[in-house]
């Protein structure tokens, strides 16, 4: 029998086609396929990671997380609950203690997975600036260094350094205290809390920063009938530097003790 021919009839045998020319699709199309593939995969990942860690909130409309209250639904409920913010330093046990306010029956705090790093009302709203909390770090190695200059002054922007500078004083004095940034604020806030629940009497909140605004969140939240509290925790000077030197994202930073 002749070379090519095969079985019955003698009828001669295809040659098989690559997967290729079979599929219709070229081996340049196949290499980019897979390389989607693969960058479909790592995104998948690091999707993963973020929604692990902050929820699927986080992936969320910024415009989607929030309350349509009204100016006089605000007031309203303002008035009818007592607000309790914590402040401190960062790594200065702020976590900790809102953890534990949170458990009383009747306080009411942000889940654990709203979005935002250590779930901080600081990071869950566009009213007053976010200041101390890591951005500048970032600034600063992208620089070359642990700190950047803010406004002609050096280290004073960073996490940790940025009570020294004065834009982080905000008071009553600032024009943001009005009725309508009270009304986003709280609808920002307010998206977190179970506003309906009866059994809840106090809302909580928590951003080391507070410590610096306090003033401001007083006066802002000052409407008939409101009931706004703080509570500050320290540490000891030394162990919160070290805590702070101890955190991978500052430990670019340098440890300077001015004492004079």
């Amino acid at each position: 029998m002749g070379a090519g021919r095969e079985g019955e009839g003698g009828k001669e045998r295809e040659k098989p086609k690559s997967d290729a020319m079979s599929s219709g699709i070229s081996p340049g199309a196949k290499k980019l396929l897979g390389v989607v593939a693969v960058i479909s995969g790592l995104s998948a990942v690091v999707i993963g990671m973020i929604v692990d860690r902050y929820g699927w909130v986080f992936l969320m409309d910024p415009l989607d997380k929030q309350n349509h209250f009204t100016q006089t639904e605000v007031d309203e409920l303002v008035g009818n609950h007592t607000l309790l913010f914590v402040g401190g330093p960062h790594r200065g046990g702020t976590t900790i203690l809102w953890k534990k306010l949170r458990e009383h029956p009747e306080i009411a705090g942000f889940g654990d997975k709203v979005g935002a790093d250590m779930s901080e009302g600081i990071f869950m709203q566009t009213v007053y600036p976010q200041f101390g909390i890591g951005a500048e770090i970032n600034a600063g190695r992208m620089q070359g260094r642990g700190t950047i200059k803010a406004n002609g002054d050096l280290d004073t922007r960073g996490l940790g350094r940025y009570m020294f500078n004065p834009d982080a004083h905000i008071t009553e004095d600032s024009n943001l205290v009005n009725a309508e940034n009270r009304m986003d604020l709280f609808n920002q806030w307010s998206y977190f809390w179970p506003v309906h629940d009866a059994s809840k009497r106090v809302f909580l909140e928590k951003s080391p920063p507070n410590m610096m605004i306090s003033r401001f969140l007083q006066a802002l939240f000052t409407v008939p009938g409101a009931d706004v509290r703080f509570i500050f925790i320290t540490r000891h000077p030394i162990a919160n530097a070290m805590a702070h030197h101890a955190w991978l994202a500052t430990q670019a930073l340098t440890l300077n003790l001015n004492l004079t």
